[in-house]
């Protein structure tokens, strides 16, 4: 188990909740069983292990939170640990070591901007249930989303125009290019009808092609990474929207803006397959770099927090 920063003079800590990922091969059957409520077939385990031995068999997000962990520590002098959903260290685990330093407030805070019942809102219910049993239920303070954040909307911004200039400059094919914003794709018969997830997902997008002056013929929204075979998933999905701009645009730039880390979503499914997809089209895709453990990032974190927790 890995225990939180530590730092003292602060009544508050933090707990950043992420989905968690394999950190080596030998992890996957167990990691699948855990997102997916039951063993993974040969021919899945097979599929997922293609996936991540692709990107060097493991995913960097959980390491990248837990370095996040430590800078945001370091900038706000608070203990910050670090939950997953579906690797350790686990949210309850999390909770019982926060417990133990019996801080007068918890913020607990999800590292997807974009709320969504099956993901953001699945951590959150594993914290309460986790606070409650260590008697920190009404001491948690909870952040389930945020997607206009100033310092996120300022990072994807610079990378996409940046982005879009070097694109233009070299004149990719006829020097026209459309910026494609994603995040990951949810189960539609998982996800309540009032859901926020789509609507949160446009305004991010919105509002970084605003800063960017984009036209509104120049970006559009799409989602990825749906599991084959396991119901409907919201759309469009980014592979339409390839094949949709093969007809109107030489380049495309990518911006993952649902995924605050690097991994599997981002290095295989688009910076492998969507490209290959993209070349078959005759597009040249441009993926923007995640944020990862930037200092724009971690500033931004804290400012959220204080925001919170100070108004």
């Amino acid at each position: 188990m890995t225990p939180p920063v530590t730092q003292s003079g602060h009544g508050e800590a933090v707990l950043l909740l992420a989905h968690g990922g394999p950190e080596s091969l030998d992890d996957l059957p167990r990691f699948l069983a855990d997102v997916r409520g039951s063993a993974p077939s040969p021919q899945g385990l097979r599929a997922a292990r293609e996936r991540y031995a692709a990107i060097g068999g493991r995913s960097p997000m959980p390491a990248a939170t837990k370095r996040i962990a430590g800078l945001l520590a370091e900038t706000s002098g608070r203990d910050v640990a670090v939950g997953f959903r579906h690797s350790p260290p686990g949210i309850a685990a999390a909770v019982t070591d926060l417990a133990v330093r019996a801080p007068a407030r918890i913020v607990a805070l999800c590292m997807a901007p974009h709320f969504s019942h099956v993901g953001p809102g699945s951590y959150l219910r594993r914290c309460r249930e986790a606070a409650a049993g260590t008697g920190l239920a009404d001491r948690l303070v909870e952040i389930p989303d945020w997607h206009l954040a100033d310092g996120l909307l300022s990072y994807w911004a610079q990378t996409v125009r940046t982005a879009v200039h070097d694109a233009e400059s070299e004149r990719v094919a006829n020097a026209a290019v459309e910026v494609v914003f994603t995040a990951h794709s949810i189960p539609l018969d998982r996800e309540p009808a009032d859901s926020p997830y789509r609507e949160q997902v446009d305004a991010t997008a919105a509002a970084i092609a605003r800063r960017c002056g984009l036209g509104d013929r120049r970006w559009r929204v799409a989602f990825q990474s749906a599991v084959p075979g396991r119901g409907r998933w919201l759309g469009p999905s980014l592979e339409d929207e390839l094949a949709d701009l093969a007809h109107e645009v030489g380049g495309v730039i990518v911006a993952p803006i649902g995924f605050v880390c690097d991994q599997v979503e981002t290095l295989h499914d688009i910076d492998m397959l969507m490209r290959e997809r993209a070349a078959d089209l005759g597009l040249r895709l441009t993926r923007v770099p995640a944020p990862n453990d930037s200092p724009r990032l971690v500033r931004t974190l804290a400012g959220v927090i204080e925001a919170k927790l100070h108004g």
